[in-house]
């Protein structure tokens, strides 16, 4: 116990001694080139240590700028599909604003017309049977055999009406046909539907003349639809001299694929089903 009491003393002494002594020699300056020595060896750790925090601070800045990207991102793309869903909106009025004026203007053009507006709600598949369905009927004063038109022209007439409901026979059905006549040299014939989607206008007399892009009218003769309305143009004459008559054929002007409004004549009976 002694001997470890005696050692602690002397330890004691001489870190007194070694301190007292550094305290002389850095007053002296005599410890500058081992300070500088220190430094030299430590400078490089410093910058890496400090390059290392700074790459760290700009990785997480970096996370923060991408959190932030991905929000203003998330909301340009909200803005985005609202203008678009605004534009589709207005795209939609600008339509039915134009459909209203096409109505007006139809509706002047023919004045002596109830023209009740319909919705096209169907269209027959069939290839063979042209056939569209709107959504009005009888409730709405529609029968069988009323008249259906569009500005473009004749579109057919109702063979079949429920309560709220109608089926238009279209005029380009192989089963439908009309009385007709040549706007320019006033002959007449008859109509009927053909399956590519023309017309072909029968017993035109030989003594006629029919000329590429004629229009032809309905004549009225029979009851069935009313007179002056736009059957179509000529597209084809075919004419053989040892025949009576002269045929043509005639394309409709209307889209029968775009339909989405079209006109019942309510204030037109017909005599008889053709």
């Amino acid at each position: 116990m002694n001997g470890f009491r005696g050692r602690s003393v002397a330890l004691v002494i001489l870190l007194a001694v070694l301190s007292l002594l550094a305290l002389v020699l850095d007053k002296a300056g005599a410890l500058s080139p081992l300070r500088t020595m220190v430094l030299q060896a430590t400078t490089p750790i410093q910058w890496v240590v400090s390059g290392v925090a700074v790459r760290i601070e700009g990785t997480f800045t970096t996370i923060q700028d991408l959190g932030r990207l991905r929000e203003e991102n998330a909301r340009l793309s909200q803005e985005v599909e609202d203008l678009r869903a605004r534009v589709v909106r207005l795209q939609e009025a600008e339509i039915e604003n134009r459909s209203l004026r096409e109505q007006l203007g139809f509706r002047q053009t023919y004045p002596a017309y109830d023209l009740l507006p319909v919705e096209v709600v169907g269209r027959d598949p069939s290839n063979y049977l042209q056939y569209l369905t709107v959504d009005k009927g009888t409730t709405d004063g529609i029968r069988v055999g009323s008249v259906v038109v569009v500005p473009q022209g004749l579109l057919g007439r109702v063979v079949a009406v429920g309560s709220n409901f109608s089926k238009i026979l279209l005029i380009t059905d192989a089963s439908s046909s009309v009385n007709v006549l040549l706007q320019s040299s006033r002959a007449t014939g008859v109509a009927s539907g053909q399956l590519g989607g023309t017309l072909l206008m029968k017993y035109i007399p030989q003594g006629e003349v029919v000329r590429l892009g004629d229009m032809v009218l309905t004549s009225g003769l029979g009851g069935n639809f009313p007179k002056g309305l736009i059957v179509g143009r000529v597209t084809e004459v075919r004419q053989k001299d040892i025949e009576l008559f002269q045929e043509a054929v005639v394309e409709s002007l209307i889209d029968f694929q775009r339909l989405e409004v079209v006109y019942v004549i309510r204030n037109f009976t017909p005599q008889r089903m053709e």
